[in-house]
């Protein structure tokens, strides 16, 4: 599984590439140029349109994506059926957020640019359903190419807005032009080349995708709403200048945060296909989780090292006083990255109603503690939530499971990235005070990579694992 989950995460690497320089940037650009302010601003819109979207989706691009897995033969009917419960989904998602925003009373910009940006619901909900497709035939480099193309446009559009201080509706006016045509080519691309789209009303079939996709969408839900209820929180509870400082850390986590995803993403449909058919492996599974985490745990500790340096880089020296949330956050990366590995185990061996009350009840504990906690420590509450709420998640899910599919040895999995990552930092910390910042990151880059090498050279400690292979357990 490993070789293939790569091939195919390596295009979504480039994605997720080109959306982390691209969204670093412009967020820096507007941190620097505009203030906490207007970026607060942006963030505050970004995440209606995010939290949204998830109504608008239902869950529907992961169903699509584990079903066209299982029966490929019937893409093409799968997706068309996907379709049809997106579009009817968005449309009334779109008309919901419009009377939410006029309830809230916000500014009349910010009022204007939330109801552009619910007509984004619709292309959003058809481009994500067209990533699923793409991914389950294993044609992940079609879907980047495009959306890197959109990446770079609505960089470059929105950043000369933003030095000739535009306001925020000329920003997400421009988002949604981009994501209107970029959705039409992916739809285009995937009827020509990749398969057929069934444009007929499939009752039948939808009838059967609505079992399963309850369970599906609370997940969704739960998770998108997880990561930007701390946001919609804090700009009601405190201010819009907190919630860009606040920003400025998060932002680290959100983009780390698609690595994982994209690994998880395309694992997906071939561990449902095991599994159906009792080939799920631990061994393989533990070997892929593992070459995940020598890219999560030394990005990971890298960040925490050097947090505040790069907070000063990117956003200026008014958001240094977040150098303490961003180190918080790269320990919940690691967390993270954990819960996430294990949630698809469970989802691809069948368990999405037991998911979706981890889901719930990991969104509710997370409520709960962002409402106590940041009354008393403003933003670095909501990122000590975030952190307590995940690891309830990843020790909930271990013990599924370990009860249910067989147990994932995550000391196994981490000691070896882990040990690397610290004996790399090690001299980084000894030199700080002697070298410019600069040369310890590169260092510290380089010396990771030497060791890394080294013991892959080895190939340890996989001849220990390779040993034991004929008596671990196999679902």
């Amino acid at each position: 599984m490993t070789d293939k989950t790569f091939s195919q995460a390596k295009y979504l690497g480039v994605e997720a590439a080109v959306g982390l320089l691209t969204s670093i940037l412009l967020i820096a650009l507007m941190s620097q140029m505009r203030g906490e302010v207007f970026l607060g601003q942006y963030v505050v819109l970004t995440t209606w349109i995010a939290v949204s979207q998830s109504f608008a989706n239902l869950g529907t691009s992961d169903l699509i994506l584990r079903e066209i897995g299982k029966q490929p033969e019937q893409g093409g009917h799968l997706f068309g059926a996907g379709l049809v419960i997106c579009g009817t989904s968005s449309v009334l998602t779109t008309g919901i957020m419009h009377a939410v925003v006029h309830a809230l009373h916000y500014p009349l910009d910010m009022h204007t640019a939330l109801r552009i940006g619910s007509l984004l619901l619709l292309p959003m909900a058809v481009s994500t359903l067209a990533k699923s497709a793409y991914i389950a035939r294993h044609k992940v480099s079609t879907y980047v190419s495009i959306v890197v193309i959109e990446y770079l446009v609505l960089f470059f559009l929105n950043s000369y807005f933003v030095l000739h201080n535009y306001g925020i509706v000329t920003l997400v006016t421009t988002m949604l032009f981009a994501k209107v045509v970029s959705s039409a080519g992916l739809l285009y691309v995937l009827n020509t080349t990749v398969l057929k789209v069934q444009w007929g009303l499939h009752t039948e079939l939808i009838r059967c995708l609505l079992g399963p996709l309850g369970a599906f969408s609370m997940v969704g839900l739960s998770a998108k709403i997880f990561w930007r209820v701390d946001i919609l929180m804090l700009s009601k509870m405190t201010t819009l200048g907190a919630t860009g400082l606040y920003t400025s850390a998060a932002k680290f986590l959100e983009i780390y945060a698609m690595l994982p995803s994209m690994v998880a993403q395309t694992m997906f449909p071939d561990m449902a296909r095991q599994y159906a058919m009792k080939q799920l492996d631990r061994n393989d599974l533990e070997t892929t989780f593992q070459s995940l985490c020598y890219l999560v745990v030394p990005l990971s500790i890298g960040t925490f090292v050097f947090a505040k340096p790069l907070l000063l880089l990117l956003f200026g020296e008014r958001f240094a006083s977040a150098a303490p949330a961003l180190q918080l956050f790269m320990l919940t990366f690691i967390i993270l990255t954990i819960d996430m590995m294990m949630s698809i185990t469970y989802e691809a061996a069948g368990y999405q109603r037991n998911q979706m009350y981890i889901a719930l009840g990991n969104i509710l504990i997370n409520i709960v503690l962002n409402a106590f906690i940041i009354t008393i420590m403003s933003f670095f509450g909501a990122c000590l939530a975030g952190f307590c709420s995940l690891s309830v998640s990843a020790c909930v899910h271990q013990y599924l499971i370990a009860r249910s599919v067989f147990r994932l040895r995550w000391g196994r999995i981490l000691a070896t990235p882990l040990a690397l990552g610290c004996a790399a930092v090690l001299p980084v910390l000894l030199l700080r005070d002697q070298l410019h910042v600069s040369i310890l990151g590169v260092a510290y880059v380089v010396l990771y990579g030497l060791l890394l090498i080294a013991v892959r050279r080895l190939d340890w400690p996989r001849p220990r694992l390779q040993a034991h292979k004929q008596s671990l357990p196999k679902v």
